[in-house]
């Protein structure tokens, strides 16, 4: 206070004060002034030559000034009163900063008055924040704690974000996401890696890790001729197991490929559809891919829809349009309880093994865009309850920024699901699910 009172011109004596930030309060009072903002400051002080329990100490007016050798340390009655009188139905209170020295009991009076009246003020309703290790002390000391609505020892944290300012720890809590009516996901393709003796390994170093995941589901889709094994080693664990592909029929004249009833019965329960590398080198069409979802859900598998751009679709502004089509053609002919059971991939071809990455803002508008056509196909409980995931060269270093966006489920993972990076994928979502 005595740094105002000092850029007022007021006489303050010893008292101590921010020489460097006198220059500010003079601003900030001008400004205050133009604004038409009144700033309360007190009118009368306590004050002693020493900073001891038992010296002289006087009360004397602001306005009179404070001779040299003596200091304020605490305000005085008129100044209790006044303070009073503006927090008397004040529906908000930000406090920070004591009124005086109320370590020592000479010079505890005017900061337990006031603090006495906001826990009154805060049983009549308004919200009163206690900002700053001193001012969370003082009402500690009092034993206040538990009569105001927050108390916080961040002081000048809390003083920067009023300004407006972003604080990481602020920005961190912001970001969090909570579980709801959608399934978090993250999902590892293994593509055509790993020997059975490989994968073995490997799920035993993912059982060890995250076996026990329960905030969000961890599913696995290494080769078919490891998926009877990797359903042995998850049994008793939270992770589940997916297949990269399928065909649409039954049985029949198909050679290499495998039927959802081939899954169903070794305990698969996910199974890969429509990845860019089915439909780019393998030629499937998005009718084949719409016949395999109708049989994958007939059968009881959740299918995860992979779709997504090709750069020069990206750079001709088509992205829209592509993901409208594949979106139209893979969901026709489900009703809304079969669409409620998808899984989407989005995964810009571009981005899949080639290091490149979506910037998370690139990502969420798409992701975002695939919800609005969703509702509009179906409405809007629909779109919300299906999860979207993000594939195409997915990192520990990159994953934080994207999962954080409000319309990214979780992500479904390459090269980095083949190693410990996958345990770190997973360490991330974790500390960001609340």
């Amino acid at each position: 206070m005595f740094t105002f009172l000092k850029a007022l011109g007021k006489e303050i004596g010893s008292s101590r004060f921010e020489e460097d930030k006198v220059d500010l309060a003079k601003e900030l009072l001008e400004k205050a002034n133009e604004k038409g903002v009144e700033i309360v400051l007190p009118v009368d002080a306590i004050i002693a030559q020493k900073l001891e329990a038992g010296v002289e100490k006087k009360v004397v007016k602001i306005d009179d000034g404070i001779e040299n050798g003596w200091m304020g340390l605490d305000i005085g009655p008129e100044s209790i009163e006044l303070f009073k009188d503006e927090l008397n139905g004040a529906k908000t209170v930000v406090w920070n900063g004591p009124m005086g020295v109320f370590e020592i009991e000479d010079f505890a009076t005017g900061t337990k008055e006031v603090a006495m009246m906001v826990a009154d003020i805060t049983e009549e309703g308004a919200t009163t924040i206690i900002g700053g290790g001193d001012s969370a002390a003082a009402i500690e000391l009092f034993g206040l704690e538990r009569k105001v609505s927050h108390v916080s020892t961040g002081g000048g944290a809390s003083l920067e974000f009023l300004e407006g300012k972003e604080l990481p720890g602020i920005a961190s809590i912001a970001s969090k996401k909570k579980i709801n009516s959608r399934k978090y996901i993250l999902a590892g393709n293994w593509k055509m890696n790993k020997t059975n003796i490989e994968a073995a390994e490997f799920i035993s170093k993912l059982t060890a890790n995250i076996g026990k995941e329960k905030k969000f589901e961890v599913v696995i889709a290494p080769t078919f001729l490891a998926l009877e094994k990797a359903v042995d080693l998850t049994t008793s664990t939270n992770i589940k197991v997916s297949a990269q592909n399928m065909y649409f029929e039954d049985s029949g004249a198909y050679t290499g490929e495998i039927s959802a009833d081939m899954l169903k019965a070794i305990g698969v329960e996910y199974v890969i559809l429509g990845h860019s590398e089915r439909r780019n080198i393998f030629g499937e069409t998005d009718e084949i891919i719409n016949k395999k979802i109708k049989k994958a859900l007939e059968k009881g598998l959740t299918p995860i829809f992979c779709i997504g751009e090709k750069l020069e679709e990206r750079e001709k502004d088509l992205t829209f349009n592509v993901i409208e089509r594949q979106i139209k053609e893979g969901f026709n002919g489900l009703d809304k309880d079969e669409a409620k059971k998808m899984i989407i991939a989005y995964e810009p071809v571009w981005a899949i093994g080639t290091g490149k990455v979506a910037t998370p803002e690139q990502a969420e508008e798409v992701h975002a865009y695939i919800r609005k056509l969703l509702s509009e196909i179906y409405d809007e409980e629909t779109a919300e309850s299906i999860t979207i995931l993000y594939g195409g060269s997915v990192k520990p270093n990159n994953y934080f920024g994207l999962f954080t966006k409000p319309n990214i489920d979780g992500g479904l993972v390459g090269g980095a699901s083949l190693k410990e990076s996958f345990i770190e994928l997973a360490d991330i979502m974790r500390d960001i699910i609340m």
